[in-house]
């Protein structure tokens, strides 16, 4: 009798996939008021943190939490100006747990703590419109129930205090449920409001009371987590906490300042009529302001508009982190509220402009050689650093002044790089200025475009120096230290035409005579040849072009 076999191999399933597709066609043109008790398929809306479904026709029997809606994908909007429906470039929304609401409505207070300084102050100012969710819907705030605002539309760290209403619903489907929602949106340019840091709720103020303290705290701010407690214990507050320094204290004023004061005020007497005016009036009131300058008949891109004055101010950089030291600007808090003080005590009839400088570069291209015992990798580096600061003094030197306007000539650059105790000689020696962001190659002489404009240094990365052979006897030049990066040109139509003088300049060769600067905007016309603006009678600039190639 033989042995039984064994049993055949079974095989065990390793893996299995199922899938099916599934398709459904609804035709709501052919659908009536009452289709929606009956309907077979549902539409969901799909948002960042929920959904929701919508239902595209009219019915008198739809929930109310149930939206009419014919887009598929939502939309984030909010109502602008004149009550003009716009999409929100950017949005903050902000989720209120164990909020009761079911007896009457109840004041918020809102600590805002942002990074100030952080809004790009080159932009116009963007309002914040707040918006409370009912039902799936947002509903903008009326100016009623908004009671204060301490930020100035996110500008500056500070409290918003809003009175929510008591219809605001828990039970949402585009947002968690179980919280009430707020929204902080802007139409457009989010850059122009500053960067959060927190946000707190349960807020108040405090306010310093004097009483017969030392006059020299108020130089230094209170540190965070100072105060700990209330002075009278209360039964209804738990716990108190200061997580921030305290802010907008100021010594008392000395006599001198006091005086100085007082004979300003006994000449523009609290009112801006003459351009002396509006520089003190500022300097009086914002001493975070190094210095003004006012330019009559100015607005923020022209010259020669009447009616508009045009304020043009640097900030104090003692005692501050500037964000860039070779260009210090404003913050867009500060420059709205000089705006704001200013428009109150001048004439209704003028147009008040609150701007930074302008700031035009200049940056060299040499060849240098350095007295021997000096390490090149080392001194080119602070070659650049000198000069630098020559050109931009206020950067290492607090007390040094901030010229409007202005010229610097090469030659004058040229002998402080000679004057240096580690340079031997200099070769190929030139200077560049930046115009309208392009720049303008081998000038003889910086000069600043218009008033208001301040001639800074460039950034290290822009400088072109390399280093030059020591005499003929050497074999071979040594190899640059900085690479020479590509020239920068004009980006898109090379040549601007001025349809007023019927002059055509080229963006990749102007000069500070040319003035682009004064042309208005409405009155550029972009060519991409010459030929182009010839067959259109456009006569080319002497300066651009050279004076054999002009009419003029």
């Amino acid at each position: 009798k033989g042995a039984i076999p064994n049993l055949p191999h079974v095989p065990q399933i390793a893996q299995i996939k199922l899938s099916y597709k599934a398709h459904q066609i609804v035709d709501y043109r052919g659908k009536g008021a009452d289709a929606f008790t009956t309907r077979t398929a549902q539409l969901f809306q799909v948002w960042p943190f929920g959904q929701r479904e919508i239902w595209p026709i009219a019915a008198v029997d739809t929930p109310g939490i149930i939206p009419v809606e014919r887009r598929l994908l939502p939309h984030f909007e909010v109502i602008g100006a004149g009550g003009v429906s716009q999409s929100a470039e950017g949005s903050l929304f902000i989720g209120l747990k164990g909020l009761d609401l079911s007896a009457s409505s109840k004041n918020l207070t809102l600590l805002m703590q942002v990074a100030e300084g952080s809004a790009d102050p080159e932009l116009p100012v963007q309002p914040v419109v707040w918006s409370y969710l009912l039902a799936d819907v947002w509903h903008d705030f009326s100016s009623d129930e908004i009671l204060a605002d301490g930020t100035n539309g996110l500008l500056r760290s500070g409290i918003i205090k809003l009175v929510l209403p008591r219809e605001m619903t828990h039970d949402n489907q585009i947002l968690p449920a179980n919280m009430h929602w707020l929204r902080a949106s802007v139409v457009r340019n989010t850059g122009a409001v500053c960067e959060l840091i927190a946000l707190h709720t349960q807020v108040v103020s405090a306010t310093f009371v004097d009483r017969s303290n030392d006059p020299a705290h108020l130089s230094t701010p209170l540190a965070a987590d100072s105060i700990a407690k209330l002075r009278e214990r209360q039964a209804a507050v738990k716990k108190v906490s200061q997580p921030y320094a305290s802010s907008g204290g100021r010594m008392q004023e000395p006599d001198g300042e006091f005086n100085v004061r007082v004979s300003e005020r006994l000449r523009h007497k609290g009112r801006a009529i003459t351009l002396w005016d509006y520089e003190r009036l500022v300097l009086q009131e914002f001493p975070e302001i190094y210095k003004v300058k006012c330019i009559n008949h100015a607005d923020r891109q022209r010259e020669h508009v009447t009616g508009n004055v045009r304020v043009v101010v640097v900030p104090d950089l003692r005692n501050r982190n500037a964000v860039d030291p070779l260009r210090p600007r404003a913050s867009l808090d500060t420059l709205d509220q000089i705006e704001k003080h200013l428009a109150a005590v001048a004439s209704d009839f003028i147009a008040i402009h609150v701007t930074n400088p302008e700031y035009e570069a200049i940056r060299a291209q040499f060849q240098v050689r350095f007295h021997d015992g000096y390490d090149q990798g080392y001194y080119l580096r602070q070659l650049v650093t000198d000069i630098q600061d020559f050109l931009s003094p206020w950067r290492h030197d607090e007390a040094a002044d901030i010229s409007f306007g202005g010229r610097i000539h090469r030659s004058k650059v040229l002998l402080f790089v000679e004057q240096r105790e580690y340079v031997d000689f200099v070769t190929e020696f030139r200077i560049d200025q930046q115009l309208a962001g392009s720049w303008c190659l081998d000038v003889e002489e910086a000069v600043a475009g218009h008033a208001g404009v301040v001639l800074t240094s460039a950034e290290a990365g822009e400088y072109q120096i390399g280093v030059a052979v020591n005499s003929c006897e050497d074999s071979e030049p040594l190899a640059e230290v900085v690479a020479e990066p590509p020239q920068v040109v004009a980006v898109g139509p090379r040549f601007v035409g001025n349809t007023r003088s019927r002059e055509l300049h080229d963006l990749n060769n102007f000069t500070p005579m040319c003035h682009l600067e004064m042309i208005a905007a409405d009155h550029r016309r972009r060519f991409f040849t010459i030929a182009d603006a010839r067959g259109l009678d456009y006569d080319l600039c002497a300066h651009c072009f050279g004076r054999d190639r002009s009419r003029r």
